[in-house]
């Protein structure tokens, strides 16, 4: 207890270590947390429950970081048999009549029911989580596609910067890795068109843990998937560990990334202040061109985090192998500080990634809020006739002249893909802003043609949860017919 809270007192103010049973091998602590900054009180402000909810799933998120970094302090400084199994915290210790810790009412205590089996998990030599055969391939798929390494059940696709066009191509390389798509390049379409249900993009983010992941797809695909091991499997969670073992710090390495995008701002600052790069492993290889803790807290919208790592000096420009700058997830997340904070230190908004996508084409694709958007057409505005056109701007992004209009490679404006993803509320404030409702893309489809097309389709060619009515709305709303009854019925 006196190593726990010597090695980060900023972070912890009290704990207790207990043996929930005798003889057994699980030994937790219960720690109370040191308050820090108050976060606005968001919870206590608001009466409505999903911003209730959306608060408790990001403390939540916070905990787990803190857990972690705690973990990692014991390991540092205790015997193997020391360190806790679990870390729990409670408001307050209780205590005996003569004001000591009370460690039997402590141990007498239940778990939580997810903590209760922490030893039945797999585990190889030095404590290392050993991956299945399924969770090899994600962690590997995660890992090419975000530019980060990826060793635990625990790690979480969102936490760690991803988005849904990244989740496109992690389920894109896992089809092609068990061999059930069916188109030609067996990539599952262009937009994963041709990916069985169980594997769509929106499977993943539903299930952004790699563990829940996993077991999606085992449950679901198991012709495909299995929980087995073999020898591939055995060897890329070895070359997995062993490449985070060359790297002195790893371990740090990985949580700076989880903090970042967990919004555990204290965990972040106490990382940081041991000597962990602030690009995290793109600082250690940037030839990986993966995505930064500042991609993690913009896509999560992370102001504070934001904060502590611009201080820092971390690169505003950094670009993962998709030329995607925080900038772009920032303008996705969906906070308004996080996206004044980066344009306030000169964050360029006339980059593209390699899809020739805007931060504002991000922000459509994500129905981003409207005091975002208007930051973006605002600055964009002001940007005004600065020259762009195949200018290369820092980490390998291209810089272009922003426009309301601006295309990427699929001949798609911000309109085309607010419509596509049925985005009333965004749509209306393209089209204040002058967006073109007539341009064609590149299958010749204007975005009225698009709202009608999805009006009048079946339900699962439609974004999950979408009616047919919400794309007929779109169409009145672009000068079109609401109807949404199929051609020929």
């Amino acid at each position: 207890e006196e190593v726990l809270l010597a090695a980060a007192p900023e972070l912890v103010s009290a704990a207790a270590a207990v043996v929930v049973a005798p003889g057994s091998r699980l030994v937790v602590y219960y720690v109370l947390k040191r308050q820090g900054p108050s976060s606005g009180g968001v919870a206590a402000e608001t009466e409505h429950l999903e911003v209730d909810r959306e608060a408790e799933r990001r403390e939540t998120s916070s905990s787990e970081a803190t857990s972690i970094l705690l973990r990692l302090l014991c390991e540092e400084r205790l015997p193997p048999h020391m360190v806790p199994s679990l870390f729990l915290r409670i408001p307050v210790l209780p205590t005996t009549g003569t004001g000591k810790v009370s460690r039997r009412e402590l141990s007498s205590r239940p778990l939580p029911p997810t903590c209760e089996t922490v030893q039945d998990a797999s585990e190889g030599e030095e404590g290392q989580a050993c991956l299945d055969k399924t969770e090899s391939l994600i962690a590997e798929a995660w890992g090419q596609v975000l530019g980060v390494t990826v060793t635990s059940l625990a790690a979480n696709f969102l936490i760690l910067g991803g988005d849904s066009m990244a989740a496109l191509r992690v389920c894109q390389q896992l089809a092609q890795k068990a061999a059930i798509a069916s188109d030609a390049a067996g990539a599952g379409g262009i937009f994963g068109e041709m990916l069985p249900e169980a594997l769509l993009p929106a499977a993943l983010l539903r299930r952004p843990r790699l563990a829940d992941f996993a077991r999606h797809l085992q449950e679901t695909m198991a012709d495909h998937f299995t929980a087995g091991d073999d020898s591939d499997s055995a060897a890329l969670s070895t070359a997995q560990i062993l490449q985070c073992q060359e790297v002195p710090g790893a371990n740090f390495i990985e949580l700076l990334h989880h903090s970042a995008g967990a919004g555990a701002a204290q965990v972040v600052r106490h990382v940081l202040q041991r000597g962990v790069p602030v690009g995290g492993w793109y600082d250690v290889d940037k030839s990986r061109r993966g995505r930064t803790p500042l991609h993690a807290a913009c896509a999560n919208g992370r102001a504070e985090v934001v904060k502590l790592l611009l201080e820092a000096a971390a690169s505003i420009s950094a670009s993962d192998s998709r030329a995607v700058q925080p900038l772009h997830l920032a303008a996705q997340g969906g906070s308004k500080e996080t996206l004044s904070l980066l344009i306030v230190a000169r964050a360029k908004l006339e980059a593209v990634d390699s899809d020739r996508q805007t931060a504002l084409h991000f922000a459509a694709r994500a129905g981003a809020p409207k005091a975002l958007v208007d930051v973006l057409l605002e600055q964009g505005a002001r940007v005004g006739n600065k020259p762009g056109g195949g200018k290369k701007a820092g980490g390998g992004a291209t810089l272009v002249q922003p426009s309301v209009d601006g295309r990427d490679s699929w001949g798609r404006s911000a309109l085309h893909w607010a419509v596509v993803n049925g985005h009333r509320t965004m749509v209306s404030r393209l089209l204040e802003a002058g967006a073109d409702r007539n341009l064609s893309d590149s299958s010749s489809e204007t975005p009225l043609q698009i709202a009608e097309r999805r009006a009048q389709c079946t339900a699962k060619d439609r974004p999950e949860g979408l009616g047919a009515s919400v794309f007929g709305d779109i169409a009145t709303l672009l000068g079109g017919s609401a109807s949404t009854a199929r051609p020929g019925k």
